[in-house]
């Protein structure tokens, strides 16, 4: 089988489709994004941040947002949101904290890069800051901070999060909007009621 370094000296009239394994691919990958890891370790923090960013707002979009969205919606406040969340990951990832904070907890890692071997770099950690907050954010439609505690691809036995909220004594936004759900539900079961009394009232006149 030809090797990746082979392809790029015989050109691609020797590639077929025995040469193109998943096998092939994913060592091509391996290589190919190990270079850009070494690449990236020996830039500037904020350089390699802000391209890790990228990456964690990417792997966020469109599944993991519209699943955090749906789940808020369907949601009465934060800690039924929480308990969804906890469901869908069948382990208790996310625990409400003291002081508007969220912790997640991961035992294991759910990073596809890490998890077939194709990357095994201590800055995929920024990539799962910035995934837990374009999820949050898009869910909410509140500003949120994440915290870095201790990632298994930094050595630690499992990654910690904290995910922080606008505290209530900054008037939080999330707040405000658990109550519109809620006055809006009320609105819909009124609305409902008058409709019930405008079609019992029609069959009488009729």
């Amino acid at each position: 089988m030809l090797t990746f370094s082979e392809f790029f000296f015989h050109g691609s009239e020797k590639m077929d489709k025995h040469h193109a394994s998943e096998q092939w691919i994913l060592e091509f990958l391996k290589q190919w994004l190990l270079g850009l890891f070494q690449g990236l370790e020996n830039q500037p923090r904020e350089v390699n941040t802000d391209i890790l960013k990228s990456c964690g707002i990417a792997c966020a979009n469109p599944q993991a947002v519209e699943f955090f969205r749906k789940a808020w919606k369907r949601s009465q406040n934060i800690e039924q949101f929480i308990e969804t969340l906890n469901h869908h990951y069948q382990e208790e990832v996310f625990i409400i904290k003291p002081e508007s904070s969220i912790q997640v907890r991961y035992s294991k890692c759910y990073c596809p890069l890490r998890q077939i071997k194709l990357v095994d770099s201590s800055l995929l950690r920024n990539c799962s800051h910035f995934w837990l907050e374009e999820v949050f954010e898009s869910a909410l439609n509140v500003p949120v901070k994440v915290k870095i505690v201790k990632t298994m691809c930094s050595g630690a036995n499992s990654c910690i999060f904290k995910v922080s909220l606008p505290s209530k004594d900054e008037n939080s936004l999330l707040e405000i909007q658990v109550y519109l759900k809620e006055a809006l539900k009320l609105r819909q079961q009124i609305d409902e009621g008058l409709r019930f009394l405008n079609e019992k009232n029609k069959l009488r006149m009729d």
